[in-house]
């Protein structure tokens, strides 16, 4: 049998990180291991739990993700990230790239895309 994903939201935007939630747990099996509002609370509970990718936003207060994503890949340099962020000019992609990101969504995208995302990270 198949281990169910588990999976981490990190947005300042309770509705996106509720929505986000809720069409996940309906489409594909998974558990929602934890939530976090910004990038220093996702860092404070990572080492907590095992968890195969995490979907991650850019901008947050207290620690935005391009900064949480430098502390994921000094601290868990295998740990797979997916950002799903409004952000997409090039400077920012390219910091993105160069951090070793797994995958970059558009929050202007479709859940199919973040299923097809999610799937190929994996």
């Amino acid at each position: 049998m198949k281990e169910q994903l588990k999976l981490v939201i990190a947005d300042d935007h309770r509705l996106v990180t509720e929505s986000l939630s809720e069409f996940l747990l309906k489409n594909i099996d998974c558990k929602i291991v934890f939530t976090a509002s910004n990038g220093k609370e996702l860092m404070d509970r990572l080492g907590d739990e095992i968890v195969d990718v995490i979907l991650l936003d850019l901008k947050m207060p207290k620690m935005d993700g391009i900064e949480c994503l430098k502390q994921i890949r000094i601290q868990y340099p295998e740990q797979k990230v997916i950002i799903v962020s409004m952000l997409d000019d090039e400077n920012t992609l390219l910091k993105l790239i160069k951090l070793k990101v797994n995958g970059y969504l558009s929050k202007s995208g479709s859940g199919e895309e973040m299923l097809i995302a999610i799937n190929a990270v994996m």
